[in-house]
């Protein structure tokens, strides 16, 4: 007897094609796809687009779906497991790398008038320069 809280433990139905299909190998099988009607496939893609967008909890799933979305959550994450695990091996790895790196030596940044130089401007940066000693001729005595 199950209680109002906790659901009704659902066996498997399987019928003879499904376990024949089972017992042989998978390069050799093409199983059937199931075919829902046009109404439940309608309701369930709702259902789907509640769930992401955040209007509809799991909660509220019918046991069915909230089996059925354990399952496949369950058997994507088993699929990808060894994909996460490499990389979060891959991310420690280069973390650990960054954070044995010695940070570069810091460099005064090039002046107004170096810049103007390089850009190919040698009058603008006398210029520059003279207007600098003028400003700073304190500092320089």
């Amino acid at each position: 007897m199950t209680t109002a809280m906790e659901s009704p433990r659902r066996e498997p139905r399987a019928n003879v094609q499904s376990v024949e299909a089972a017992n042989t190998p998978k390069s050799t099988t093409t199983l059937a796809q199931i075919v829902l009607s046009e109404t439940a496939a309608e309701k369930i893609s709702e259902w789907a687009c509640a769930l992401t967008t955040g209007q509809l909890e799991y909660s509220q799933l019918p046991d069915s779906l909230k089996e059925f979305y354990t399952f496949a959550y369950l058997d994507g994450h088993e699929q990808r497991q060894a994909e996460i695990d490499a990389l979060n091996f891959t991310a420690d790895r280069l973390y650990a790398e960054m954070c044995r790196r010695v940070p570069p030596r810091q460099t005064d940044p090039p002046s107004y008038a170096d810049l103007e130089r390089r850009r190919g401007n040698p009058e603008h940066a006398g210029q520059i320069d003279k207007a600098n000693m003028r400003r700073f001729a304190e500092v320089n005595s």
